[in-house]
């Protein structure tokens, strides 16, 4: 069965997918609409008026009804730019989209266009699995630029185009799955012609293009409707809009990216722990310590939903992590401990996650194998405590040398670790430990900041929660919400970009936003329990705007359909809006702070 002969089933999901997000825009048969707007600017203007895409309008949900109702009689409308361009990208979800441009008098004449190219191209006996429709909505043309400066676009906001006529058009989503426009704004020839040839409708290379490397750029922005099945989508910036954001739909989240995690653990234990999927390839680094943090998460995903697959991973995650250790010297005493060694160093932080996972996959499995060897890790960061509470941090293991480090998260990961193996086995002096270098952090180190000047610290936010309940101390407590004030000090609640609404710096990053939401999840489970009202509402209503930008930077099919391998990404988090990088500790805290959330909003 070809594709042209199901076109009209494919239009009538283009048009489904729209009414489905916008509801039923009323059609009047005497209508002309102009969708493209056109404008002109020159490339010494400091600030181009470069729009930022809108969701699908009145006009262009009115023309996708028509598209599945009336589509042999539609009426023709109007562009002031002379032709209406539209793109439509199919994949069967397992391989990179096909995109093709289509140009006419009107969209349904553009749609046309754009499915008789992709016609002869799609082999498959089944319609495709994703389909997206993006109808150019504003465009302008750069005079006299100079390739060789950054462009004075937004790359994953503005399309771009080098020659309408020559189909040397691209998404924004093109722009960044391929580097068509890299991270420092320079537009890449290189990348281009590459990409080039697997867009198979395109049947130019671009060293036959006329055009110049240098002079005009017309960029535009789009309005971008996604389907799969049933399901239809508005898209801004490639990502969808709106989120479940329920107990159940953030919990559903958090085993998307258990699975990511699941498939990331190779036969030996170790992590996939970099993956770029533009390239569709792995980065050749590694760090212990956000391995031991993400056995953590994945013994939290299975306490949520037990699976065998990830069972099995996170044993062989554990097991790895473990063999990381060996007898190390105790700094003040001749006790042998374990230490988590790295390169030839132990640090603190490394015992202490270590402990922290190891504890959640003993809670989640039952399984107490490991329980002498927590005793063994604990009993260094006992050793390596000074008498003020403060920590050494890192130590060479051969010769017991001290290096002087300071890290801001170690010593809260620490307590942490000392209050989660105290709940496990019941050992005081774990307590003992937690307290004291609580004690030093609140009145030594972080005395006489300013609120605003505190660490964000979702670690010390953690302990601090677990320190009150098992030694209720006022210190802890007040110390917990001004760090929570901090955090929701710092939020992003007037952005530049409507999706980096929720987050934190500028630009935004997912695993900043993810680690603060975790540390405000604990904050607000103290402020809830102990009569805090008024507080725990502003953690809570902060949490939530961050968990929607979260959301945002999970790859979902409309996000994953332009990769090389769109199934291995799914689930995953990448590290912000447009670097599409997957690190394990990007999933690791947003899976933490998602089904802390949902844990919180269900109680609630």
């Amino acid at each position: 069965m070809g594709f042209i002969s199901r076109r009209f089933g494919i239009m009538i999901l283009i048009a489904y997918a729209a009414i489905l997000i916008g509801g039923v825009a009323v059609w009047k048969q005497t209508i002309a609409i102009s969708i493209t707007d056109q404008s002109h600017v020159n490339a010494q203007d400091t600030e181009p008026p470069i729009t930022t895409p809108a969701p699908p309008s009145a006009e262009v949900l009115a023309y996708a009804r028509q598209i599945a109702e009336h589509f042999s009689a539609l009426p023709a409308a109007t562009s002031d730019a002379g032709e209406q361009y539209v793109f439509v990208s199919i994949s069967d979800g397992q391989s990179p989209a096909l995109v093709a441009l289509g140009a006419g008098a009107d969209i349904p004449g553009a749609i046309d266009q754009a499915l008789t190219q992709l016609d002869s191209l799609w082999t498959h006996d089944t319609p495709p699995e994703w389909i997206k429709l993006d109808v150019v909505q504003h465009t302008y043309t750069f005079e006299n630029l100079d390739f060789g400066q950054p462009l004075p676009i937004v790359r994953s906001l503005n399309g771009f185009a080098l020659d309408w006529a020559s189909e040397l058009a691209f998404l924004p989503e093109e722009s960044v799955a391929y580097t068509l426009i890299d991270s420092d704004g320079l537009i890449r020839f290189d990348n281009i012609e590459e990409y080039l040839g697997q867009r198979a409708v395109y049947q130019t290379p671009l060293s036959e293009w006329s055009g110049p490397y240098s002079g005009d750029l017309i960029a535009f922005t789009s309005t971008s409707v996604f389907m799969q099945g049933d399901e239809a989508l508005a898209l801004y910036r490639g990502h969808r809009t709106a989120y479940d954001t329920s107990p159940e739909g953030l919990v559903a989240a958090a085993l998307q990216g258990g699975a990511y995690l699941t498939q990331a653990v190779k036969d030996d234990g170790s992590f996939v722990y970099s993956f770029l999927p533009k390239s569709d390839q792995e980065q050749d680094d590694y760090n212990i310590i956000r391995h031991a943090g993400t056995v953590y998460a994945m013994a939290e995903v299975y306490a949520a939903a037990p699976d065998p697959a990830l069972l099995d991973a996170m044993q062989r995650a554990a097991a790895y992590l473990v063999n990381a250790t060996v007898i190390c010297p105790g700094q003040t005493t001749d006790i042998d401990t374990l230490c988590v060694v790295e390169d030839g160093w132990v640090k603190l932080g490394g015992n202490a996650l270590a402990i922290v996972g190891l504890v959640e996959y003993t809670l989640a499995t039952g399984d107490e194998q490991y329980l002498p060897v927590m005793t063994q890790m604990a009993e260094w960061i006992q050793e390596a405590q000074r008498a003020d509470g403060s920590f050494v941090q890192k130590v060479f293991v051969e010769t017991n040398v001290i290096e002087d480090i300071d890290s801001q998260y170690y010593p809260g990961e620490a307590i942490l670790a000392m209050t989660r193996l105290a709940a496990l086995d019941g050992d005081a002096r774990w307590l003992d430990v937690a307290e004291n270098a609580a004690r030093y952090l609140i009145t030594v180190r972080d005395a006489g900041l300013e609120t605003y000047e505190l660490t964000h610290d979702h670690w010390l936010l953690y302990s601090l929660n677990d320190l009150y309940r098992a030694r209720p101390e006022a210190l802890y407590l007040d110390h917990a919400m001004r760090i929570a004030e901090a955090i929701v000090m710092g939020q992003n609640r007037a952005p530049e970009y409507q999706d980096w609404f929720g987050s934190y710096y500028r630009p935004p990053r997912s695993t900043p936003t993810a680690t603060r939401s975790e540390g405000l999840c604990a904050a607000y489970q103290l402020a809830r329990d102990f009569d805090l009202p008024e507080m725990a509402d502003q953690i809570l209503e902060t949490l939530e705007y961050g968990i929607g930008f979260q959301l945002q930077t999970q790859f979902q099919p409309e996000s994953a359909m332009y990769l090389a391998d769109p199934q291995r990404v799914l689930g995953a988090f990448h590290r912000d809006l447009d670097n599409f990088e997957i690190r394990i500790d990007y999933v690791q805290h947003n899976i933490s702070s998602l089904l802390c959330t949902a844990e919180v909003l269900g109680a609630k």
